[in-house]
């Protein structure tokens, strides 16, 4: 026999308390309770009750129970639409984890589940095996299964303008001809001009003036134009 009711084929007074209260819980965000003390050889359904939804679409509801001291042995009952309830001798829950002389229990339901996880409102009640109060720690995670996709942004890509290398032309460096001045050249034979100064500048002042002319009278006369 699987279910505590009947552990070690001992039979267990289930503590018939009355769910009076109901507490949403958000997935991913812890919540604190305390469970009330069992009666000698028996067991306690909490009192308050916690509430968490399945979205449409989603794949997975993790559920973690932790009690502050971990051997304290507490239970973790899941019921879809309402909560759980005593029946009897038994507990009506849909999924239970329910380890034996433990203060945790986990519990995965998914799509392949017993029944399947759907959508809409699911309730969590805590038994208590203890003939103390215990304390502890709840969690619930619901996810889709798929890691959101990050959508992709348009990123612009610089591209490194090339930059323009001007490469030197060599310019020939033009050949200096060496340029030869001609050397005057002396040309045989008489300047008509130089054998003419010398020979009317009779005063050797290196021009002809009346002086000259003067002299060329005095020696040749009137008519010295026909002399050599």
């Amino acid at each position: 026999m699987s279910r505590k009711e009947f552990f070690i084929c001992a039979s267990i007074l289930l503590c018939k308390t009355a769910c009076a209260e109901v507490v949403p819980i958000e997935s991913g965000t812890p919540v604190l309770g305390q469970v009330a003390a069992a009666p000698q050889g028996g067991a306690t359904l909490s009192a308050t009750q916690y509430s968490f939804e399945v979205p449409s679409g989603a794949t997975e509801a993790f559920i973690s129970l932790f009690a502050f001291d971990p051997g304290m042995d507490i239970d973790l009952e899941i019921r879809q639409g309402q909560p759980v309830e005593i029946n009897g001798a038994s507990l009506v829950s849909d999924y239970f984890s329910e380890t034996i002389g433990s203060g945790s229990e986990t519990l995965s339901i998914d799509l392949s589940s017993n029944p399947p996880l759907t959508a809409g409102t699911h309730y969590v009640g805590i038994v208590n095996y203890e003939n103390v109060a215990v304390s502890f720690t709840l969690l619930v995670e619901v996810s889709n299964g798929s890691a959101e996709t990050p959508t992709p942004t348009d990123s612009v890509t610089q591209t490194e303008t090339p930059t323009s290398t001007l490469t030197p032309t060599l310019t020939p460096t033009p050949t200096q001809t060496e340029t030869v001045t001609p050397t005057p050249t002396e040309t045989e034979g008489t300047d008509p001009t130089h054998t003419l100064l010398e020979k009317a500048d009779l005063d050797g002042n290196q021009r002809i003036d009346a002086r000259d002319l003067l002299i060329f009278r005095t020696l040749w006369g009137e008519d010295w134009s026909e002399k050599e």
